[in-house]
């Protein structure tokens, strides 16, 4: 079974690093290391991502207005 984490911008990008489901902390995540873990499926460092996170072939312009939503949300559930 897996846990899927909180992958809101808010977290991914959290200073203190991304709270993984166990409490750990993980990676810190930049926008483009955001696009990144979307298109090619890659954490920070560039390791694999587990096994359920799908590769997306997005536009540039999409993955922009992605992210816009994203930090969209995380300012909302503030």
């Amino acid at each position: 079974m897996f846990t899927s984490p909180d992958i809101t911008y808010g977290n991914l990008t959290n200073h203190a690093g991304m709270l993984e489901p166990d409490g750990r902390r993980g990676p810190v995540f930049t926008e483009e290391q955001i696009k990144q873990a979307i298109t090619r499926g890659v954490d920070p460092a560039g390791q694999p991502l587990a096994w359920p996170m799908p590769r997306w072939r997005l536009a540039e312009a999409e993955l922009t207005d992605l992210l816009a939503y994203l930090k969209a949300l995380s300012e909302r559930a503030l």
